[in-house]
């Protein structure tokens, strides 16, 4: 009876060694998990700290274009007002030429008369002249 015992606790020792082998692998491995876990965990850490990093960039990238954007659309505005003003100032301008057109095509025609009456006057001078160098010719002998 002895021996059975003694096998008994042999056979129970040989299972809790076993057990304790078992467990310690498994303890083993799982600290190896754990190593490989904290180790992907800090990677994926500095992956999000260059990603959060990225974003910001991005962000202020952003803002920096919309802030160009509007710039350069008010730029725009102020060039299209311009641009009227100055198809405006042209209308009032090709206006202003058509007038003075006129006024020069109405002054050479003044011109004309002007010059016509200049040599009609300048022939009856003339003509006068002649008469009365021919009344003072004679009238001196």
């Amino acid at each position: 009876m002895q021996q059975d015992l003694y096998d008994a606790v042999r056979r129970d020792k040989n299972l809790y060694f076993k057990n304790l082998i078992e467990t310690q692998d498994e303890l083993v491995a799982r600290k190896n998990q754990l190593k490989t876990n904290t180790y992907e965990i800090e990677q994926l850490k500095t992956e999000l700290k260059r990603k959060d990093t990225q974003i910001t960039t991005f962000k202020q990238d952003i803002s920096s274009l919309k802030n160009k954007y509007l710039n350069q659309k008010e730029e725009k505005e102020k060039f299209e007002k311009k641009s009227e003003n100055l198809k405006e100032n042209v209308s009032s301008l090709e206006k202003e030429i058509e007038n003075l057109k006129n006024t020069v095509f109405e002054t050479k025609k003044e011109f004309k008369n002007l010059q016509k009456t200049f040599k009609a006057t300048k022939v009856d001078r003339d003509n006068l002249c002649k008469k009365l160098y021919l009344i003072f010719s004679f009238s001196t002998y």
